[in-house]
Parts: C-alpha cells; structure tokens; sequence
C-alpha cells in the first residue's frame, strides 16, 4: 500500500524527478519528466543521461553529480546561474524572450540501509512564470508609464554604463535633449489629455527615428534624452534633426482639434575634460536652454570647443 501511494505522489508531483545510478544511467524517470522531455520511462531507463542530453557531459557536471555520489554532498543549481539544465519547451507561455523552460534543480544523494550513496537525485522545478514575473517587474520599474519609453531612472543607468565604456574603449558618445515647446499652451488649451496624447506621440515618432542600439527616454515632464552610443556630436545633429522635422511634420489629432508641435534640442558630445556624466547630461541640457533662446523649433550642439 506504501509502495502504492508514493507511486502516485511521485507520478503527481509538480516536478521532475531523475535517478541515476553511479555509471549515470537513468534508473527513475517520473511522470513529469515524461510530460516535458515528450520521451516514456521505456525509452530512457537504462541508458546514460549523456546520451540522452549530450550537453550534460561538461566537467563540471560530472563533478558535482560524483561529488554527491562520493561525498553525499547536496547541490542546488539556480535558475539564475544556470536558466535550465533540461533543454525543455515552457509551457503555456508566447513570452518571446523564454525559449526553454527556466528551471531549478537539486542533486542529492539516496542512501541505502547502511547509509550508503547509491544512486543519486536530480530534481527540476519549473520557475518559468516566476522569473517572466521577474522580468516584468524590471521592466515596470525601467519603463515611463505614460509614453512606455524608458524612464529617468534608466537612463542615467544606461547613460552610466556608457561612460565606463567610453573610459575602456575610448568610443564615442553623444547625448540628445529636447523637450516639446510651448507644451503648456497645449495642457491650457485642450486639457491634460490632449497633453498626454502629445506626449506619447512625441516619444513614438522619436523612437522610430533611432537605431536599436540608441536609448530614449522620458527624462521628466516634457523632456526627453536620447543616448547615442558610437555617436559623434556631428551624426547626432543629424539624428536630432530626424527627430525634429519629424515631430513637426506629424498632425496630432485630439477629439475634433487638429495639432502640430514642435521641438527644441541640445546636443552634447563626451570628452576627456569631462568628470562625471553628469557633465554630459548638463552640456546638452545647456545646449537645449540656448535652442529654446534662440527661437525654438531647432536643434543647438555644445561641444568641448563650446556652443
């Protein structure tokens, strides 16, 4: 009756559950594992697990499945060191970044009587929907809600990020500021709504206008920065331009009102005089107040020689 009802624990249980003899040959194969790896208990027992899944034969696989072997030592395998071992299909989920299940697993040692390690365990746990969970949440917090575009926050990590690069490799690196002019006029004129559409229009046509390698992102407000990586000042005059004529050639329409905006930007380039890219961020931010003094609806550059 024991027998019996750990039978179907086992074939019940939401996980995988291996046995591999000391010569790593498949002696235990649950219900689960069938399910996922598409192959029967028939077709695997009695054969090397290497045989089964080559890209298990690594040294240091080997190494811990005899260290629980030799020692009865206990290891854990996390889905943030290893994504999976199981090259298995995830189910119920069109997330296009998962290809394979992401999985934890365990090895541990099965005694006998005499406390002796005779086989060992592998266990596989499916935490695909907790790490899509994961991902969401990275995204949330690095995403500008109104516009979906990156957010402040992320920028100055990517931005951060570039800089240290930039003090590797020595590439170059320039920054796009703009913001939307006379957007209060909007928001008193038609209502925060019209401003928000405004907005979100603002941030699409601007992002179709960079690489994928680019950044953008809503900086606050009205403001947004773009950050172009391998990017000297020059090009990004020209990218900023894009974006500029762009966003003036595209009609906005909210309710029954007809809308054409326009914007003012400032481009900086990094330089070796630079502490801190801060800097960076404060150059082109200059670059931008002297677009917005000089008439609006055009793009200024600030670079080490000045304006």
């Amino acid at each position: 009756m024991l027998n019996s009802f750990l039978s179907q624990i086992i074939d019940n249980i939401n996980c995988g559950i291996v046995v591999l003899n000391p010569n790593f040959e498949i002696v235990f194969w649950n219900k689960w594992m069938e399910i996922n790896s598409k192959m029967m208990a028939e077709q695997v027992l009695n054969k090397s697990i290497f045989e089964i899944f080559p890209h298990l034969k690594t040294e240091k696989f080997i190494k811990q499945c005899k260290s629980t072997l030799l020692f009865g030592n206990f290891t854990y395998l996390s889905q943030k060191l290893h994504q999976y071992i199981f090259p298995f299909k995830p189910i119920g989920t069109s997330n296009e970044q998962i290809e394979n299940m992401q999985q934890t697993c365990a090895i541990f040692p099965i005694r006998d009587q005499d406390n002796k390690v005779t086989h060992i365990c592998i266990t596989v746990y499916d935490v695909t929907d907790l790490v899509i969970y994961q991902m969401r949440l990275i995204e949330l917090s690095r995403t500008d809600m109104l516009t979906g575009i990156n957010n402040r926050g992320y920028l100055e990590e990517r931005l951060m990020e570039e800089w240290e690069r930039h003090k590797r490799h020595k590439r170059p690196l320039s920054i796009i500021m703009f913001d939307i002019d006379d957007f209060k006029k909007i928001n008193d004129t038609y209502g925060h709504l019209a401003g928000d559409l405004v907005l979100k229009t603002v941030a699409k046509v601007s992002q179709m206008k960079l690489r994928e390698i680019d950044i953008i992102g809503r900086y606050g407000g009205e403001e947004f920065c773009c950050i172009l990586p391998d990017t000297h000042f020059r090009d990004a005059y020209k990218v900023a331009e894009r974006i500029r004529l762009a966003i003036q050639n595209e009609t906005i329409v909210y309710k029954s009102h007809s809308m054409n905006v326009t914007i003012s930007g400032g481009v900086a380039d990094i330089t070796d005089s630079m502490k801190d890219y801060d800097e960076l961020f404060r150059c082109a931010d200059n670059a931008l107040y002297v677009a917005k003094k000089s008439g609006k609806n055009r793009i200024e550059i600030l670079t080490k020689g000045g304006h």
